[in-house]
């Protein structure tokens, strides 16, 4: 009877440990989803090494000629809305879904050029197609033949928005405004 009474009292406190841990097993799946390496200028990035950052991402391209630049600027708008302790708290990321014309050194300069608390990254096709399906971004480039090296890119345009823990805040589309993105922002703060 003791050890049938002990044997359910074991399995009762395994499932209050599951129930409990739970969340926290979900929430670490979830940042593994979003985890990536990528290349800048300056080395190698990745998400977690902005914990304690509120990180803002933007898959786009450099010669992107309306959507790309918009976001960024509408991105760059919204940051005048935060403090200076909550800016030193922030990273913006533009993630160049064309590593074949986007060079890191034209990244990085993009990048500061909306603000200087943006990187530039980028990485294979084959990494960026990977990383982007797990935020679940989507682009194509629109080549008219094999050799264009004119074309244009579409894909989609979602600020993705993490916390500092490295959760996924807020995905925010394109049509929002920078008082829109400020208050996104100060939430994942």
């Amino acid at each position: 009877m003791k050890k049938l009474l002990f044997f359910l009292a074991a399995v009762a406190i395994a499932v209050v440990g599951i129930i409990i841990a739970k969340p926290y097993i979900d929430s670490y799946k979830d940042r593994q989803k979003y985890e990536f390496t990528l290349n800048t200028i300056d080395g190698e990035i990745k998400l977690s090494d902005y914990r304690g950052k509120a990180v803002a991402i933007f898959f786009g391209y450099m010669y992107c000629p309306d959507v790309c630049p918009t976001a960024l600027s509408m991105l760059s708008e919204s940051l005048k809305g935060l403090s200076e302790d909550e800016l030193k708290n922030f990273e913006g990321i533009f993630i160049s879904v064309d590593p074949d014309r986007d060079t890191l050194k034209n990244l990085k300069d993009y990048a500061k050029y909306f603000h200087s608390n943006f990187i530039g990254a980028t990485s294979t096709n084959e990494k960026i197609l990977e990383i982007s399906k797990n935020y679940g971004a989507y682009y194509v480039k629109e080549k008219e033949s094999e050799d264009d090296k004119n074309y244009s890119v579409a894909h989609t345009s979602y600020i993705y928005v993490f916390d500092k823990y490295g959760n996924l805040s807020s995905k925010l589309d394109h049509s929002i405004l920078p008082s829109g993105i400020t208050k996104a922002l100060k939430k994942a703060l």
